[in-house]
């Protein structure tokens, strides 16, 4: 079974759109998990539906902020507490599927990290400027976790939140590093920045006994069909 794990927080009818796209595409055992803002809290609790679950946890969150972390944190958590499943999917509030997913293998084929990564050396040490100069790179190398990366000399890593998906064994891993390292935690969901994009895959590469993700989309921005990847699932739509 999948877990599809949603941050939402307006235009509950696009959502129930939304939520009807997955259950139509998604052809394996699923659950989709809501990690809602107050509005949307108190909008469905008013609501006797069957397609979903709410965390219970309803939290405020910003784009360009760690809080979008935390909400998939919050509902990784929810889940190994009270789900058994196999894989862990998060999705956008704009994310739709494209094609259909009949059995999980065709999402582990898609691999991210394509091997375990060798402990020892940095992505730091073979191509400095890229990571000074690109990306949210220069604002990242100010959280703990990039300093934790350095100091330790394991591997930088990220990908697109939409469309990420962990396996149960990566989800305890993350878990528990996050519990055992709790300023980092904290940092990571207060820090102002894209904490989605980084944190929870550099984890995954470095940090677990299972480490691979795999991702399924088709980057950050809306994607036109014509324009997607024929061999990926999901892409991003304006709402």
């Amino acid at each position: 079974m999948i877990v599809v794990s949603i941050n939402v927080h307006e235009k509950p009818e696009y959502l129930l759109g939304q939520i009807s796209n997955i259950k139509q595409h998604l052809r394996i055992d699923n659950d989709v998990l809501l990690n809602c803002n107050k509005f949307m809290f108190d909008y469905f609790s008013k609501k006797t539906r069957n397609d979903f679950l709410i965390n219970p946890k309803h939290m405020e969150k910003r784009r360009g902020h760690g809080s979008l972390a935390e909400g998939i944190v919050s509902n990784m958590k929810l889940a190994m507490e009270s789900l058994d499943f196999s894989h862990f999917l998060v999705m956008s509030s704009r994310e739709f599927f494209y094609r259909e997913v009949d059995d999980i293998n065709q999402i582990k084929k898609l691999i991210k990290t394509t091997t375990p990564l060798p402990r020892g050396k940095s992505w730091l040490t073979k191509s400095k400027n890229y990571f000074m100069d690109h990306w949210h790179w220069p604002h990242m190398r100010r959280t703990k976790l990039y300093k934790y990366i350095q100091k330790n000399n394991l591997y930088l890593d990220c990908s697109p939140h939409e469309g990420v998906v962990f396996s149960r064994e990566s989800c305890t891993g993350i878990l528990n590093f996050l519990e055992n390292h709790k300023e980092i935690a904290q940092d990571i969901f207060n820090f102002p920045r894209c904490m989605e994009e980084f944190a929870l895959q550099a984890i995954c590469t470095n940090l677990t006994d299972h480490n691979v993700y795999y991702y399924i989309g088709n980057g950050t921005r809306e994607t036109s069909l014509s324009m997607c990847d024929k061999n990926k699932f999901t892409h991003k739509l304006k709402r």
